[in-house]
């Protein structure tokens, strides 16, 4: 076996000893935090948009809205129109009037619902500010789903209900999401991943609770723990992967010209 053979052998091993470091390094998470106030913003008092996309740590977030069809939560979805106020997203279903407080997310006839896509399915979502909107009497109790695959897909939430989300790989937060439901009259950070669910998915669907009459609220921020791959401290950075690279084109190059200073 010539030294070029075994130098380029001697390569291809350490290449892909490289590529295995690289798949098998764990998984990090870090926490995104995105805000929907819309203080000093373009676009604060809107309440007719089809979707919003916010970006917050160069990560995207889509929303969307939705409600049910009929005035006791039951029924297929559709869509709805999403507002965007200083308090955060709110929510008007099809003939409901935009007066306040019916442009908040509510349950007082169709129950409504701020349906945001994540870039991909690896996304934890951890809380969300939730805003009272209204007199001191009305709640901010929400049902909460995370779920991924074909329904997630462009939003397609339409030929979904309430009854259907589990069999088409949408899970509850709580059952029924009992841990989700407020103090009435109060603003308050709704935890999601209470009990160490780590439920992660590419979609997460905010509503009014789905089995009450007065919750009226405003999603002011959701934060979601984005996964990521990182090499480990006791493994060598990416910049010391590419020395060791061009080392190694190097050593190729310098046994390869050898061998053809053997031949002459």
């Amino acid at each position: 076996m010539s030294r070029y053979t075994i130098g380029k052998k001697l390569f291809n091993f350490v290449f892909g000893l490289i590529a295995v470091v690289l798949l098998a390094s764990p998984k990090f998470s870090y926490a995104v935090t995105w805000d929907f106030t819309c203080s000093n913003q373009s676009g604060c008092g809107n309440n007719n948009f089809s979707s919003l996309t916010f970006i917050s740590g160069g990560q995207s977030l889509i929303a969307e809205a939705f409600a049910t069809t009929n005035t006791d939560g039951t029924g297929n979805f559709q869509t709805a129109t999403l507002g965007w106020y200083s308090h955060g997203l709110g929510v008007h279903s099809q003939g409901e009037s935009t007066q306040s407080p019916n442009h908040a997310v509510d349950n007082n006839g169709q129950n409504e619902m701020v349906v945001f896509r994540f870039p991909n399915d690896t996304y934890i979502s951890t809380s969300v500010f939730l805003s009272v909107f209204g007199d001191t009497s009305l709640d901010t109790d929400i049902y909460a789903f995370v779920g991924s695959g074909g329904a997630c897909n462009n939003f397609a939430f339409t030929s979904l209900s309430y009854a259907t989300l589990s069999a088409n790989g949408f899970t509850a937060y709580g059952s029924p999401n009992a841990q989700l439901n407020g103090n009435t009259g109060s603003d308050r950070t709704a935890g999601l991943n209470q009990s160490n669910l780590n439920l992660s998915g590419q979609c997460l669907i905010i509503g009014a609770n789905n089995s009450q009459s007065d919750d009226y609220f405003k999603i002011g921020a959701l934060t979601a723990n984005a996964i990521t791959t990182r090499i480990q401290t006791n493994v060598p950075e990416p910049s010391s992967f590419l020395l060791l690279g061009i080392g190694l084109f190097g050593l190729r190059a310098l046994i390869a010209r050898r061998v053809v200073g053997e031949e002459k």
